[in-house]
């Protein structure tokens, strides 16, 4: 049984900010590999990247990178649903660059929102994101670049709608239903 994810996540109709940023949610440490869209970063000097979650930034974060990368980060910190929602509506795409995951709720949410979004080839994801997912074909910040700037060029109503068709699996309601339906099966 799958999780399901917020109906706050959802498309806003708003256009894309006019500023280039890709966004990176959730924990930066281990296999959740930050350092990988960081350093993708080098190949992408006309993107930023937007960090939400996993507490403060630190400075040795950053530590490595080339000032010209270090200076298009940005930290938001924690942020609500309804601001991490605006903000799937409003980047380039999400990148996920996790080698790990149980699910990946991070990926649904951007997807219910309209967002697309870059992993790479992290088994769990890939089965949550199905066919909506652009993926890196390497762990490589160059294969990441590359799946981000295929991403950018592609036809965005495409790749939102893909996304759109996909999350609908992804509702409280129906985790709710299956959990239910297996706890009625026991019960005989």
């Amino acid at each position: 049984i799958h999780n399901g994810v917020s109906d706050i996540f959802r498309p806003l109709g708003l256009p894309p900010s006019t500023a280039s940023y890709v966004l990176y949610v959730g924990q930066r440490a281990g296999y959740k590999n930050f350092p990988l869209a960081l350093n993708a970063l080098a190949f992408l000097p006309d993107f930023g990247l937007y960090c939400v979650g996993g507490g403060a930034l630190h400075a040795r974060e950053l530590a490595g990178v080339a000032d010209s990368v270090a200076r298009r980060v940005r930290h938001a910190g924690f942020v609500d649903d309804e601001a991490l929602n605006a903000l799937y509506n409003q980047v380039a795409c999400l990148v996920y660059p996790s080698t790990y995951e149980g699910f990946g709720i991070p990926v649904v949410e951007a997807m219910r929102a309209g967002c697309p979004v870059v992993s790479v080839a992290c088994r769990a994801v890939m089965e949550v994101g199905q066919g909506a997912l652009t993926i890196a074909e390497e762990l490589d910040p160059r294969a990441l670049a590359d799946a981000i700037l295929k991403t950018v060029s592609a036809d965005r109503s495409l790749l939102i709608e893909r996304g759109l068709s996909v999350a609908r699996d992804y509702s409280w309601e129906k985790t709710h239903a299956q959990t239910l339906a297996v706890y009625r099966s026991l019960a005989g």
